[in-house]
């Protein structure tokens, strides 16, 4: 995804701003083997470009973070200075914890939800046609990286595998391209690649978000050992909602899929066959897609640098 945004950096700038290219998952992985020459090139550039001069006039910097985020990024290169740097930011940090970094997010000059996408086959979208003759209603399957992710199975049964009963990528697709509806359950961070992948199949996204941090394991995630969660505070479905990709748009995610809190999916099956819009959910679907696309992601960083930064708002 880094490399698409790459190719496609004249169209996601805006008059009067500079575009940091860094491949900051290569950065943020530990073991990575260019993680220590890219800690050098980040520092030179900053100083280089006077992002962290504190200046209040010249350029004004943004940065599109695939797969990363600012704390991991600090992290790796302690001191890093976002005040004046806009992060399209596809981790949705800012809602929360997540494993091994402070809660408080760091300061950045705005940090603007963006999706979080993957292409290892290409995942072209799927016309609304081929959404009329789905035969699962719901569908998930994936590891164990949060909490949430232990009771969907439980919950809803039908197509939801118990997490950690991954499938084959071939398989996967088949099976989320004849699904009505799929769950995007929390990964590592708030984001998951399955909002992503819903939208282009033309599948109605469920986002079910949880406030512990991540997890690593079946055991870990799913074992009694694991602190209860706390309840979530009122609203937090509304929240959620709220800083998902494009909500900036008028997007409204429980008119297109729903918004749920981990404490809610109990009665998540309920609310799903309750819906009786499901015709309007799939179009609104496919006038999406091309937002969940390199090229639309590149489109809207140059509309909102344009539209909602260029006085330095």
């Amino acid at each position: 995804m880094e490399s698409r945004l790459w190719r496609l950096r004249r169209q996601a700038r805006a008059p009067g701003w500079v575009g940091l290219w860094v491949p900051w998952h290569a950065l943020s992985v530990p073991w990575h083997a260019r993680r220590g020459p890219l800690r050098d090139a980040v520092r030179t550039l900053w100083t280089h470009l006077g992002v962290a001069d504190g200046a209040r006039s010249g350029p004004r910097f943004f940065t599109v973070m695939v797969q990363a985020h600012v704390e991991q990024a600090r992290e790796a290169v302690p001191g890093l200075d976002f005040a004046r740097v806009v992060v399209f930011d596809t981790r949705w940090t800012a809602l929360g914890a997540i494993a091994g970094v402070p809660s408080a997010p760091a300061a950045a000059a705005a940090r603007v939800p963006t999706p979080l996408l993957e292409f290892p086959g290409g995942h072209a979208p799927q016309s609304p046609a081929a959404s009329a003759t789905r035969t699962t209603s719901i569908f998930w399957a994936g590891a164990c990286h949060s909490r949430v992710r232990c009771s969907l199975r439980a919950a809803l049964g039908g197509g939801v595998r118990a997490c950690g009963d991954v499938l084959a990528p071939d398989a996967f697709d088949a099976a989320l391209r004849d699904a009505t509806w799929a769950l995007a359950p929390r990964g590592t961070t708030h984001a998951s690649f399955m909002l992503a992948r819903a939208v282009l199949a033309g599948a109605l996204p469920v986002v079910v978000d949880d406030a512990t941090p991540a997890c690593a394991s079946r055991e870990s995630c799913c074992g009694p050992a694991f602190a209860p969660r706390a309840p979530p505070p009122r609203g937090a479905a509304r929240a959620v909602a709220a800083r998902l990709p494009y909500a900036d748009l008028g997007v409204d995610w429980d008119r297109i899929g729903l918004v749920a809190h981990a404490s809610d999916v109990s009665g998540l099956g309920a609310r799903i066959h309750a819906v009786d819009d499901v015709h309007g959910r799939r179009a609104r679907v496919a006038a999406l897609q091309p937002l969940f696309t390199p090229r639309g992601v590149a489109a809207y960083v140059a509309f909102k640098l344009a539209a909602c930064f260029d006085a330095g708002g």
